[in-house]
């Protein structure tokens, strides 16, 4: 990866955190940046199609119309000239901002307007949004995903960029490996990321969220849950469920998994036991190796 792409995220994070320069003249532009301040009328703002969050609660954006209305918008929005309209702008910070403004008949809002390609706006994006922990895991995942596929990253040189550890970035896209059912549950908060990962790879991976949802199993018992199936013991014996490791082995288990950033299973009885660990492509086994080489 080019010493520029290493730059890049950092690069962006401190634009995204800087505050708006009210003294600075509309349409001045940066040196360095291409950099614009301005004021925009509302309707020709829209969001990005590479905005990584997709859920906008109703009631938090009506707390943020009430708090626009009464003090206005404090800080501007980033946003990009739209590439087939340039009449028209993207918005790649701020949306939750533009969405809460229509609530209460603002007609313009202060605006950044930064000369930002299509990766650049999906870093840009997942900056802000991971940086303000505005994100579930599910839009995150995706995120990562999407710089993964389209943008030629790996795990590590995600974390480099975003300021994460490398066990999170790839624990999150393994979530992606979960049905679209699952993911939905995820998403929508009735399941922890902790809980999905660990159904990852199950064939019935919906109907054991269901079951861990109706009966509020922590993670460690959804963990032992699938250990019992996996053992053939049957999946419906609640006093295997509620038997897991024994707390040091687990804490050894768990050790292993943050390290190495994939899904671990340790088996354990009478000083003997296997441990085995999961990875679902070539790019995960590598970088297993390097782990383990180092």
């Amino acid at each position: 990866m080019s010493s520029s792409k290493k730059r890049l995220g950092r690069g962006l994070a401190s634009l995204l955190s800087e505050d708006f320069a009210a003294e600075q003249p509309a349409s001045s532009a940066s040196k360095n940046t291409g950099e614009k301040h301005s004021e925009i009328a509302i309707d020709r703002l829209e969001p990005s199609p590479f905005q990584a969050r997709r859920d906008f609660p109703e009631g938090s954006l009506q707390e943020l119309a009430q708090s626009i209305q009464s003090s206005g918008i404090i800080q501007p929005l980033v946003v990009r000239p739209n590439p087939n309209d340039p009449e028209r702008f993207q918005i790649i910070a701020g949306e939750r901002r533009w969405r809460a403004a229509q609530r209460v008949a603002v007609h313009s809002l202060p605006v950044r307007i930064l000369a930002l390609s299509d990766q650049e706006c999906l870093e840009a994006g997942l900056i802000e949004n991971t940086q303000r922990e505005d994100l579930n895991a599910m839009d995150e995942a995706t995120a990562y995903g999407q710089l993964v596929r389209d943008f030629g990253y790996s795990a590590s040189s995600l974390a480099e960029q975003l300021g994460k550890s490398r066990p999170h970035i790839a624990n999150t896209l393994r979530l992606l490996d979960l049905p679209s059912a699952v993911q939905q549950l995820v998403a929508g908060g009735s399941l922890s990321a902790g809980h999905a990962r660990a159904l990852i790879g199950q064939p019935d991976a919906l109907a054991l969220a269901e079951q861990v949802i109706e009966q509020g199993l922590s993670v460690r018992q959804t963990e032992a849950l699938i250990a019992a199936r996996k053992a053939g013991q049957g999946a419906d014996n609640k006093e295997k469920v509620s038997r897991p490791l024994d707390p040091d082995t687990e804490a050894v288990r768990r050790s292993l998994e943050d390290y190495l950033g994939l899904k671990v299973e340790l088996r354990h009885k009478n000083g003997r036991g296997k441990v085995s660990i999961l990875f679902n492509d070539g790019d995960q086994f590598q970088a297993l190796l390097a782990k383990l080489g180092s």
